[in-house]
This record gives structure tokens, C-alpha cells and sequence, in this order.
């Protein structure tokens, strides 16, 4: 249950997920759980009570070229490298994978062109905001708050011009979370 302290008189039911992404520093994963508990309480005034069932594993974030089997979404590494959403490339992938199926379409092309461009450029980006840090993200989310929120948002996940220029560092830069195990 979720409660919100605002609001004494409203009270939302529900159950929700919570999950961190680290590249190292595993063995802090609980307390980063719990820093993340103590901001809903302190910034967003809600309070997260009812049982919490931690839980952990090692994930990879790659880009696979080819697939022998149909995966989707976080199965196939698609994961978002700058914020670690994964919803996006999930459903995408899940239509592509249905379509593929349906028309005999090659998977992997459909993903080469649907889904790499924009996990391309969440590793360019990524590789721009991580040596700055905390203020980097906090001046990115003060832009992206400004005005047009939506437009914002589909403009820095969007693939730029600049993308396919940057992402062979980033590449370097993250190979150790990029490796596709079947290809290891």
C-alpha cells in the first residue's frame, strides 16, 4: 500500500515495484534500495508500507545483433542505458516479435532498425551525463521539466546526428555491461 501523507482523507491502494541498476557497488544495492524508500518518503510525501520482498541479480545491457530465438524486452538485453527504463523496448519488441511471427519478417532486421538506433543513443547519452554526475542529471531533468515535457523527453531519446559519432566510445567505455553473453 502507498499512502499519501498530503492527503489524509485519500488513500491509494496498490502494490509497486522498485528496482535499482548498478554497473558496481553490488554489495550497497540495499542501501541504495533504501535511499530510494527515504526520497519517496522525504520529496514525494509517500509513504511505502506493507511487506518488501528484496530481491537482486546481475543484468547486462547489450545490443545483439542476431537472434536464433525470439526474445523480448529485458530477456534480449534491451534495456534503456541512461535512465534503465525497459518498458519502452519491451512492448516494441514484443510488436516486432508478434509481427515477425505473423508475416514471416526477420526479427533480428526489424530490431536492427526499430529498437538498436534508439539503445545507441541511450549509451551516447549516457556516456555524456555520467562524468557529470548528480548535477548532470539534475540540470537534464530541470531541461527536460521546461516547457514542452513530452517533445523534451522524445528529443533526447530520439537518435541525433551526433549519436553514431559518440557511441563507439561509449561502447568501449561500457563493454563490460554491453557484452552479449552469446557471444562471449
Amino acid at each position: 500500500m502507498i499512502y499519501n501523507k498530503n492527503n489524509e482523507n485519500h488513500k491509494n491502494r496498490g502494490s509497486g515495484h522498485q528496482r535499482s541498476y548498478m554497473f558496481k557497488d553490488y554489495t550497497a544495492a540495499h542501501t541504495y534500495r533504501d535511499n530510494v524508500f527515504e526520497k519517496f518518503r522525504n520529496e514525494l510525501h509517500f509513504n511505502v508500507v506493507g511487506q518488501r520482498r528484496p530481491f537482486a541479480g546481475t543484468g547486462n545491457i547489450f545490443i545483439r545483433n542476431r537472434f536464433e530465438t525470439i526474445a523480448v524486452g529485458e530477456a534480449s538485453g534491451f534495456q534503456d542505458f541512461m535512465f534503465g527504463f525497459g518498458m519502452r523496448y519491451a512492448i516494441q519488441s514484443g510488436y516486432l516479435a508478434a509481427m515477425s511471427i505473423l508475416n514471416g519478417s526477420d526479427y533480428s532486421k526489424a530490431i536492427q532498425e526499430n529498437i538498436h538506433p534508439l539503445m545507441k543513443a541511450s549509451i551516447s547519452n549516457r556516456l555524456i551525463y555520467k562524468p557529470l554526475g548528480r548535477y548532470g542529471y539534475d540540470k537534464l531533468a530541470e531541461i527536460i521539466a521546461k516547457g514542452r515535457t513530452k517533445e523534451n523527453i522524445h528529443r533526447l531519446y530520439s537518435p541525433q546526428w551526433w549519436h553514431p559519432l559518440l557511441y563507439p566510445f561509449a561502447h568501449i567505455v561500457f563493454q563490460e555491461n554491453t557484452r552479449d553473453p552469446q557471444e562471449a
